[in-house]
């Protein structure tokens, strides 16, 4: 039987999430540990500044390449590998990912980004169009 993903978020966008935390982290205790140097040292908190900027920056970047992501599988129809974010339009209906070798079934792949993408045109976008054909 094939061990299939998850129906939540896919994997890949859930790397983000945790690049974006490990960012988070490394630029609060940046920003604590500058606070404690200057005031130590008697400067002025231009380093905990530098740490609020990070922590902006990692806001920023992941909001964008989560956005990247999702334009992409808008444009693919949702037919994206959810681990590799491989394109399997061309691919058989189900199978392995050629990219990272994991099963999957188109279906289900859809379905799964579908219920990620929470935009008001994730519910007609994500479709598999196999009725447009008159079948």
């Amino acid at each position: 039987m094939l061990s299939m993903y998850p129906e939540g978020i896919p994997p890949a966008l859930k790397r983000h999430t945790g690049w974006f935390f490990a960012g988070l982290v490394l630029c609060i205790a940046g920003a604590l540990a500058g606070l404690i140097v200057s005031v130590r040292l008697g400067w002025p908190p231009l380093t905990s500044t530098l740490g609020m900027v990070g922590m902006i920056t990692c806001v920023v970047v992941l909001g964008v390449r989560t956005q990247r992501d999702f334009a992409l599988a808008r444009r693919l129809r949702g037919q994206l590998c959810p681990t590799c974010m491989y394109d399997v339009t061309d691919l058989s209906d189900r199978g392995n990912c050629p990219e990272c070798g994991m099963p999957y079934t188109k279906d289900q792949i859809v379905r799964q980004w579908r219920n990620a993408d929470r935009s008001y045109q994730a519910k007609k976008l994500y479709t598999l169009d196999k009725d447009s054909s008159g079948n």
